[in-house]
């Protein structure tokens, strides 16, 4: 878990050589562990006034006068999420406002805020996103039945910080990533950095990216779009959000990796690499390889366990049975590549 790097070595190999041994036999077995319980289940319905637990409609609300807040971002029915969510919360209790966030997929219902277990959370839906960003035709395609994934993942962040405004920074960090120290010394560590966006894996756009093609510029605009980051983990300040959201006002669109990168360079905003704003190496990653691996933080392939090096990010960390889905959708492409290739020999 993300601020937790305590990681038993017999169990990390017990689940190592159960999965290699037979993957199927590994995952009935293991999958015993989950808890039964669902979030989504124990979590009341919104609008229940006899709950205890406090649900508002999604509008803007007082916060803390923090100036960093830290949004961690997860499903909702996922109760690995809500264990991670209080860890963290504690972990970096007196250091930054702590918030969890998750994306309902929901075409007819409002998103809600509440508080819970101390934490206060954010439900955001596409009833939200379209709601708020309707006049961004290029990026939210209003009116269509589009999806924040791939790409949009960047205006539920931009909702998430409008909902809790008063924070000069936002750090974001998914459910998938793994820290394997202590975050609060991470967090705090870069607290003096005024970079607009602190992130990882800045490179050149690789020439078989397939999000390439959907990457729009505003109009007379004519630098064109040349580098990407990767933002499963980062630092994003207000500023550069609401700067953000003119340029898709002006038409600009496409997967948030590389629009980010392009609206960095054309607002004048600064970015910094985490290896470099920390002064250490917290990640590793290759950026000639299109999936950035082999590397701690990489896109895949999918973790099973963080790494037994200590303060480093690792993702995706997924568990073991997206572990083994992510196993057999390998073997799968590579069958057909292998069937592709001879029959063109």
């Amino acid at each position: 878990e993300i601020g937790t790097g305590d990681w038993s070595s017999d169990v990390c190999s017990s689940v190592f050589w159960s999965v290699r041994r037979n993957p199927r036999s590994a995952l009935s077995r293991w999958s015993t562990l989950r808890p039964k319980t669902c979030f989504r289940n124990s979590r009341p319905a919104w609008g229940d006034s006899e709950s205890s637990i406090v649900v508002d409609k999604v509008s803007k609300v007082d916060t803390p006068l923090e100036t960093t807040a830290f949004v961690y971002f997860g499903r909702a029915d996922d109760p690995r999420f809500e264990r991670k969510l209080k860890k963290i919360s504690r972990a970096l209790t007196g250091s930054v406002a702590v918030y969890g966030m998750s994306f309902v997929p929901s075409r007819t219902e409002p998103g809600a805020i509440f508080q819970h277990a101390g934490v206060k959370r954010i439900h955001i839906t596409y009833v939200d996103l379209q709601g708020r960003y309707a006049n961004l035709e290029a990026k939210c395609h209003a009116g269509t039945d589009w999806t924040i994934i791939p790409g949009n993942l960047d205006l539920v962040q931009m909702f998430c910080a409008e909902a809790f405004p008063g924070h000069e920074y936002y750090w974001f960090a998914e459910d998938d990533v793994a820290y394997s120290g202590d975050l609060a010394a991470l967090i705090n560590s870069l607290a003096a950095d005024s970079s607009d966006v602190i992130a990882t894996n800045r490179r050149a756009i690789p020439p078989n990216w397939w999000h390439r093609q959907f990457l729009k510029l505003p109009q007379n605009s004519s630098a064109d779009f040349e580098e990407s980051i990767f933002l499963p983990f980062f630092r994003v300040s207000a500023r550069f959000l609401a700067l953000l959201y003119q340029l898709y006002e002006a038409g600009l669109s496409g997967h948030h990796e590389a629009t980010w990168v392009w609206a960095l360079d054309e607002s004048g905003c600064t970015y910094s690499d985490l290896n470099a704003a920390a002064g250490r190496e917290v990640y590793t990653a290759q950026s000639h390889s299109i999936d950035l691996s082999p590397g701690s933080f990489v896109y895949r392939p999918v973790k099973i366990l963080p790494g037994i090096r200590r303060n480093t990010l690792y993702h995706p960390v997924k568990g073991l049975r997206e572990y083994v889905r992510d196993v057999r959708l390998r073997r799968q492409r590579a069958r057909r590549r292998q069937r592709q290739l001879n029959n063109n020999p």
